[in-house]
């Protein structure tokens, strides 16, 4: 399983925050955004992986 869930921020300097959709929220807004892969098996979950996405303004251009 895949989740994409994202919580709102305020401000665009912190790492990985920016104007983005935010899952939880089921709307655009400025936040973080981590991408989680979880195991499951019907009883339990189990986090695999978790990786905060970084929006575009944040890298060099170029």
């Amino acid at each position: 399983m895949i989740d994409d869930s994202g919580d709102r921020k305020d401000g665009t300097a912190p790492a990985h925050v920016g104007r983005q959709w935010l899952g939880r929220l089921g709307k655009t807004d400025n936040g973080i955004v981590t991408v989680t892969t979880v195991w499951t098996d019907g009883r339990v979950y189990y986090p695999l992986h978790a990786t905060p996405y970084t929006p575009a303004h944040h890298f060099a251009r170029g």
